[in-house]
């Protein structure tokens, strides 16, 4: 009820922030969880406090280039396997010290990572939710020119009114990275009802409307979002079923055919987050095996072509899939994402 009234009234104030989380913890434990992690524990205060209705006030501090930043986030875990955390404080915090934070937590608390295909049918999903609504969108992204092409090099960052059709063009001409969505909400006499924006790691925010309206024609519908695609990368792991070998692979597919330097880049961004051994390095056949260093899960990494396919081993969770497909799109680009062995789209 403060939200609905705060956000439907025009004033210069934080916009408010909502970050999807996936986990099967409780917020309860969160000192615990943060006690198992010698870098977290060194780095965050932190303080619990549990309120009604599933939800839990969590102050959280950090030293950011000397100086203590801190603030506040309330945890909502109504939902079973979600967590959403909201904050109203500035960027800067949730940037500095809310997402590394949470990105420590990995694997008991995973983020979500979305790119620009699976957001745009989540704003699908939003125009059916405002039907005889108009919705305009803004699409803030990334774009750079593969090898050989004319195009100057480097990295632009497009803000444009009706942007997705030039996103659709661009995704078959460059190497794409989805930012974030911007749209505006609009009744019929040209009243707005909702600003807000969606990024590709999992957070909402809103800038203007009720917060009632933002909680469940964005917030329910990105979450729902997430928990289908947890659902694609679920039950993966290589398995034996009646004496035989049962694989279950994913791909991510390009309009375009994997360069020799993006492989290698590839190979260097993950050195670090997984121990790695390359069975076949070439181009443009390209192999090896990954371990992912704190979850454990393992996978086959495949390139051929236009894709990319990974193939889960004895151990493999949703969560390290997801991310796995993450770290490979950050630097190759966004890709579709399909289960190889049905070729469809989850």
């Amino acid at each position: 009820m403060v939200y609905d009234k705060l956000y439907t009234a025009r004033a210069k104030r934080p916009l408010l922030k909502s970050l999807i989380l996936l986990s099967d913890e409780s917020p309860e434990d969160l000192h615990r969880l943060v006690a198992l992690r010698k870098q977290l524990k060194k780095s965050y205060e932190l303080k619990v406090d549990s309120l009604q209705d599933n939800m839990f006030l969590v102050q959280i501090q950090k030293e950011v280039w000397g100086k203590p930043v801190s603030g506040h986030v309330i945890i909502d875990q109504g939902t079973r396997g979600c967590w959403i955390a909201y904050t109203d404080e500035s960027g800067y915090f949730v940037k500095r010290v809310l997402e590394p934070f949470f990105n420590g937590l990995y694997p008991d608390v995973a983020r979500v990572y979305f790119n620009y295909l699976q957001i745009q049918k989540f704003l699908e999903t939003i125009r059916e939710a405002y039907q005889g609504s108009s919705v305009v969108t803004y699409v803030a992204y990334k774009r750079q020119p593969r090898e050989g092409k004319e195009q100057p090099k480097g990295t632009r960052l497009l803000w444009e009114l009706g942007a997705e059709e030039n996103l659709r063009k661009d995704a078959r001409q460059y190497r794409i990275w989805i930012d974030s969505l911007t749209f505006q909400v609009k009744d019929q006499t040209g009243m707005t009802l909702l600003e807000a924006s969606l990024t590709g790691r999992g957070i909402a925010r809103l800038r203007f409307g009720a917060f009632s309206d933002f909680y469940h024609n964005v917030i329910q519908l990105y979450i729902g979002l997430a928990t289908r695609w947890k659902t694609f990368y679920s039950e993966r792991e290589r398995r034996i079923e009646e004496g035989k070998v049962k694989l279950r692979p994913y791909l991510l597919q390009y309009p375009f055919d994997l360069e020799k330097t993006q492989i290698e880049e590839l190979i260097a961004n993950l050195t670090g987050s997984y121990s790695h051994s390359i069975l076949f390095g070439g181009n443009p056949y390209f192999v090896a095996n990954l371990t992912d260093n704190q979850d454990g899960s393992s996978f086959y990494l495949t390139i051929l072509g236009k894709k990319v396919t990974i193939t889960p081993m004895l151990r493999s969770t949703p969560y390290a899939l997801w991310r796995i497909a993450s770290r490979v799109q950050r630097v190759v680009g966004d890709g579709e994402i399909l289960d190889a062995s049905r070729g469809l789209q989850a």
